[in-house]
């Protein structure tokens, strides 16, 4: 069951660290855990995938910095953790668990029992997941390197206004995935020097598991666009948005499938080893 109490939403960025104090000063919460989460979205998954009778749930106000941050108040106090994104962060962080592979929304897509779950409430089929996600994997590898190298050299690039579906349907020409990048980037592009390292990036990951480099927010554009192929006269699939469809991944995750991440284990794991009941 869960205790409405423990989600803290209504917070501000300020106030966050005075409620933890708070809370952790109160003799029934000796054994409760403080967990720190980027925003809303991820408090609306978590919620049903932790023991929400011994944790409180946080938004940072802040995303990963956030995060960052106020676990750099509570070095000393070990009931106070975070749940993040990875993204391509090499950095281990104590207290600081990730999701596996890129974000929760991969880590939710490398569930196949979940996915295809979801794909069936969606579609009324029940579809070859494995081939479908390859599929959408394949179409953004290109652009999935080039976002991983710009957050890792800091490049500053923006994806905002790049048109995803253009470079879906030019996922196999790396030049012209980098022409429309440029376009929206006119005072900071993707010069030669970029260029190589991009190109150098595709042979050394060309076989590794897309799962860990690829955007979820671009998995779900890409799987929606893919599904709107597949039934192109379905007007219940053409008129869902990405949105709505990160929406429905997420609400097709549950327990069961989280027991499975590498996520979970490392919190049992955690919880074990300071008598904590986090999972």
């Amino acid at each position: 069951m869960t205790n409405s109490n423990s989600i803290r939403t209504n917070l501000t960025a300020s106030s966050v660290q005075n409620e933890i104090r708070l809370l952790l000063s109160v003799p029934k919460n000796k054994y409760a855990t403080m967990i720190l989460l980027e925003g809303i979205e991820d408090i609306k998954l978590f919620v049903s995938l932790i023991n929400n009778e011994n944790t409180y749930l946080f938004e940072s106000y802040g995303g990963k910095p956030g995060i960052k941050n106020i676990l750099s108040k509570f070095t000393s106090d070990y009931r106070v953790i975070g749940i993040a994104d990875r993204d391509y962060e090499t950095q281990n962080i104590p207290r600081l668990f990730y999701c596996d592979y890129c974000n929760a929304e991969m880590m939710i897509a490398s569930n196949d029992d979940s996915l295809s779950y979801t794909m069936f409430q969606i579609t009324s089929n029940w579809l070859d997941i494995t081939k479908l996600r390859k599929r959408v994997l394949d179409k953004l590898f290109y652009f999935s390197i080039i976002r991983k190298l710009n957050e890792e050299l800091c490049w500053g690039i923006s994806f905002e206004e790049v048109p995803l579906n253009e470079i879906i349907v030019n996922h196999s020409d790396l030049s012209r995935i980098i022409t429309l990048i440029n376009l929206k980037n006119r005072t900071n592009k993707l010069d030669d020097n970029r260029i190589f390292l991009v190109e150098s990036e595709v042979k050394e990951l060309a076989e590794k598991n897309l799962l860990k480099y690829t955007n979820g927010h671009d998995f779900c554009k890409g799987m929606l666009k893919e599904l709107k192929n597949l039934y192109p006269h379905t007007r219940s699939i053409t008129c869902l948005n990405a949105d709505e469809f990160s929406s429905f991944i997420r609400m097709g995750y549950h327990k069961n499938h989280f027991k499975e991440s590498d996520l979970y284990k490392n919190l049992l794991n955690y919880q074990i080893e300071k008598n904590l009941k986090i999972v």
